[in-house]
């Protein structure tokens, strides 16, 4: 289908440049472009398709890595407490930090650079997705800030996460039709995660009761190795499934690159901060410390940004930008939890 389509490109500029030679008037040169356009259109049709169909094992591929990777935050949840926050505060916070950098990216994509809704709205939903896991640093910055704070947080998260896969499925339909809901499904692996019950990292049976267990709450688990192997395999496998996608010559945009940096960690913890003040109650101080969990998500966001890119559902320069704004978004873990220590010795 190339082969064809670059001949009659050939041909095609060989007659323009004879029109020319002859002094061909412009009027007659622009239908003669308009008609070349028509010809090209059924090739480009074509070529499109061979593409589409020579991509699918890859594309499953890659929405089978998707799947697996989302399923394994069930191996990095955050336990429950006996005692339990309302939903006032998740329900607030996971809205904001999903909407607030959601529709400025929206925004972004169609009034800056003149996207249609459909690509836009999955941008969106790429910087509105909540947290696969929250880190350590992550869990002690939340739980130090209020009790019980990285369930709140996670539950936050888990209402982010649920907005921007409606938002993702909204979009796949409105770029690929009907299809489109087929290679929405991997991110469902996401909620289904949420239904496992933890894994129990400590030994049955073992006789030992922590001073935490003795007191009547559950215990406070370490990540198990299955969820470790799955953060450093998986993890990297969904970066290069975004990263085989981009042309960094023909693909770099400065100003997208930017924004969407921007609303991957500093667009979502500004929108959980607003969100975990808007019910009162709270120091600003502290609120900083407990929300900055909602800035851990780099998985999914490159798991929304590799079925963008491989379903051909986002422009060129996007999954660049959502790459790195996912890298930034991992290697700020550790100045997060200098800020969180900086934070906790100015409000003491």
């Amino acid at each position: 289908q190339r082969r064809a389509l670059d001949s009659l490109q050939r041909r095609q500029g060989a007659d323009v440049l004879a029109a020319k030679t002859a002094g061909l008037e412009e009027d007659a040169l622009e239908e003669m472009a308009q008609r070349h356009r028509e010809e090209r259109a059924p090739l480009l049709k074509r070529l499109d398709a061979a593409r589409w169909a020579h991509q699918q094992p890859m594309r499953i591929g890659v929405a089978v890595i998707v799947a697996l990777t989302l399923l394994g935050a069930a191996f990095r949840q955050v336990r429950e407490r006996d005692r339990r926050q309302g939903l006032t505060a998740p329900l607030s916070i996971g809205v904001w930090s999903s909407l607030f950098p959601g529709a400025l990216a929206y925004f972004g994509m169609t009034w800056l650079w003149r996207h249609p809704p459909g690509p836009a709205l999955l941008a969106a939903a790429a910087v509105a997705i909540g947290p696969w896991a929250l880190t350590r640093i992550d869990r002690e910055a939340a739980d130090e800030a209020e009790f019980g704070g990285a369930h709140m947080i996670q539950a936050a998260g888990r209402v982010a996460s649920a907005i921007a896969i409606v938002m993702a499925a909204c979009s796949l339909v409105m770029v690929r039709g009907a299809a489109g809901m087929l290679w929405w499904l991997p991110l469902l692996a996401l909620p289904l995660g949420w239904l496992l019950p933890p894994p129990e990292c400590r030994k049955k049976g073992s006789g030992v009761v922590s001073r935490r267990e003795a007191s009547g709450e559950e215990p406070v688990t370490a990540p198990p190795v299955m969820g470790g192997a799955l953060e450093c395999v998986f993890v990297p496998l969904l970066a290069a499934c975004v990263g085989m996608r981009i042309d960094i010559h023909g693909h770099f945009a400065l100003w997208p690159i930017i924004v969407f940096v921007l609303l991957s960690g500093d667009g979502r913890w500004t929108g959980a901060f607003m969100g975990a003040m808007l019910p009162g109650g709270r120091g600003g101080m502290r609120t900083m410390r407990l929300v900055m969990g909602s800035m851990a998500c780099g998985p999914t966001q490159l798991a929304v940004a590799a079925l963008a890119a491989h379903t051909w559902a986002l422009p060129a320069s996007i999954p660049c930008a959502l790459l790195l704004g996912a890298i930034y978004i991992e290697a700020s873990a550790p100045f997060r939890r200098i800020m969180a220590r900086r934070l906790a010795e100015t409000e003491e």
